[in-house]
């Protein structure tokens, strides 16, 4: 399955829209680890990284790629 290029055309010009929106209001934009709990937190500080990815997936509905994907950068930002 691929994604429609017209998408990601799309997609990217929001994400620029949503950026210069956080500049316009003098607020910083969220780095993306926001999204992570206190619970998902105090499993990866535990080096349990599996279940810190199940947790997250129950919380927010992400698929399995996803949440592995969040909790991969954060491990790769120095979490």
């Amino acid at each position: 399955m691929s994604i429609d290029p017209e998408y990601v055309v799309r997609i990217a010009k929001l994400e620029q829209k949503v950026s210069e929106l956080y500049k316009h209001l003098g607020i910083e934009e969220p780095s993306g680890n926001e999204a992570l709990s206190p619970e998902v937190m105090a499993l990866l500080q535990q080096n349990n990284t599996i279940e810190a990815i199940k947790v997250h997936r129950e919380q927010t509905g992400l698929d399995m790629a996803a949440a592995k994907a969040a909790i991969d950068e954060y491990l790769s930002n120095g979490g």
